[in-house]
């Protein structure tokens, strides 16, 4: 069973990085941190309940929105309202050609590997929290 709840994301830090591999229909979004003994910890990225059972960074997968807002999710400590309702600013920005999401970009743009540094995801995630507030 896949993880649902967000208490790992505490054990998150500065050297985590997020990996995703696009080989197949889907792919595992998996969060990689380096241990003081020089083992690395494997984390899957807590999801949110929708019945999903892996995430689609691409296009070939779910599409990059449910990887998005589960992102969003870890990243914020947020309910699903909040992050549906940050999702489609920030999404309806970058369609419209203004300044949008730059996590947006990062996930809907990738081919291959996806590779995010946890502190950059968080720090994208609360711009796009701040765009529902202007």
């Amino acid at each position: 069973m896949w993880p649902v709840v967000l208490d790992v994301v505490d054990t998150w830090n500065d050297e985590t990085e997020l990996a995703g591999d696009d080989t197949a229909a889907t792919t595992t979004l998996l969060a990689l941190t380096p241990e003081p003994d020089g083992r690395l910890r494997t984390d899957p990225v807590p999801l949110p309940k929708v019945g999903r059972d892996a995430f689609g960074f691409g296009y070939s997968g779910g599409g990059p929105s449910f990887t998005y807002t589960a992102l969003l999710r870890a990243a914020l400590g947020v309910h699903h309202s909040e992050t549906s309702k940050i999702a489609q600013v920030a999404i309806a920005a970058a369609d419209d050609d203004q300044p949008g999401s730059q996590l947006w970009e990062a996930i809907s743009t990738t081919k291959g590997q996806l590779r995010l540094s946890w502190p950059q995801v968080k720090l994208w995630a609360r711009a796009d929290q701040k765009l529902t507030r202007q």
